[in-house]
């Protein structure tokens, strides 16, 4: 599996900073949080990118359509997904995905 490096993000999505310097660390996880959260025009370079799981929240019956979104999204950000299960919960969704990036 191939792996990407980046800046490291805390759970709030801010930089971390060790030492006086960014840290840096293994981004998949990260880049699917992102793709996740974001919504279709977010990234200038990318703008068809995006889940905007914020859409699905207060909706029912969307848990197939949700699925089927993050998989579109990721298998064009360069992700082999394996599974995607998208499991409501008091109107939010338990994202589970196992992927690998591709080479």
């Amino acid at each position: 599996m191939a792996t990407s490096n980046d800046l490291q993000l805390d759970t709030l999505g801010d930089l971390i900073i060790r030492n006086g310097d960014f840290v840096i660390s293994p981004s998949n996880n990260q880049n699917v949080l992102d793709i996740i959260v974001s919504a279709a025009g977010w990234w200038r370079e990318y703008p068809t990118c995006g889940v905007a799981i914020a859409n699905y929240q207060s909706g029912s019956g969307q848990q197939q359509q949700l699925q089927s979104n993050i998989r579109l999204q990721l298998i064009a950000d360069g992700f082999q997904v394996i599974s995607v299960k998208a499991i409501p919960n008091n109107e939010q969704f338990t994202i589970s995905a196992n992927v690998n990036r591709n080479v």
